[in-house]
């Protein structure tokens, strides 16, 4: 038996009847298991699972697992999640890989996506908030933001899925869309203000693209989470705590927050 080191995995099925419920031909799957013995390949989903019988393997490597079945001689592909496998779930967009496997193991829910507006109403970067920091998208890519100064003075706007790819396909050419393009979604818009000056941030931020400086993946994690960023060194986080204690049901006023 040979369990794939790859967590979650992502199966490329050529069967156009073998579908996953978006319509897609990936089918995301919690873990593969490879009996050699008896050429079956286990496809744990996380529900009732699926058997797949291996007839000729075609490539076994550490980037993907490809091969025909021996009852129908389709081919089959398993590998590790891409950010594009993410139209598989339901938000049907691309997600960082690290927040499509929380979303498969149960950890972490679905994120919500937003624009970062200016005042004349045009699109920055489009925001991915997660349990476990912010995204910015920049060339179809999404940055981990651990530093929030690229968009503390833009509002936030939560707005419909299907915008990401206008957002895209505008960043593609070369142009700027404006929140009137996009879908807003009924919320107030936030803006994503900054470390007050009587609290400044660590001379030193950290950039996108590091780790986040706190993590709020459930209620359990905001009584540190708030107590840390009330503190000088936890500034930088407050913007994204305070929206993750809103999402969480959080209705006290925050330290910060007080006069």
């Amino acid at each position: 038996m040979r369990r794939f080191a790859w967590t979650p995995v992502a199966v490329e099925r050529s069967d156009p009847h073998a579908i996953n419920r978006f319509g897609g031909p990936v089918v995301l799957a919690v873990a593969a298991i490879y009996y050699e013995a008896d050429r079956l390949l286990i496809i744990e989903d996380g529900y009732e699972g699926r058997t797949l019988v291996v007839g000729t393997v075609l490539a076994d490597s550490p980037q993907e697992f490809r091969f025909r079945s021996a009852d129908r001689d389709e081919l089959i592909v398993v590998r590790p999640v891409r950010a594009d496998d993410g139209v598989a779930l339901p938000m049907r967009i691309p997600l960082p890989p690290e927040i499509i496997g929380g979303i498969m193991a149960g950890t972490t829910p679905q994120p919500t996506l937003s624009a970062a507006v200016d005042d004349q109403g045009d699109v920055h970067t489009m925001v991915l908030e997660t349990a476990t920091g912010l995204y910015a998208r920049f060339s179809r890519n999404w940055l981990l933001m651990a530093d929030i100064g690229p968009i503390e003075q833009l509002q936030i706007v939560a707005v419909d899925p299907e915008d990401l790819e206008h957002f895209d396909m505008a960043d593609d050419a070369g142009n700027t869309i404006s929140i009137r393009e996009l879908t807003p979604i009924n919320e107030p818009s936030i803006s994503a203000t900054g470390p007050s000056r009587s609290n400044p941030p660590p001379e030193s931020p950290v950039t996108a693209g590091a780790a986040p400086m706190v993590t709020v993946a459930s209620a359990a994690d905001l009584p540190d989470a708030i107590a840390y960023a009330a503190t000088q060194d936890g500034a930088g986080s407050r913007w994204y705590v305070a929206r993750r204690a809103k999402a969480l049901g959080h209705t006290d006023p925050l330290p910060w927050e007080v006069e």
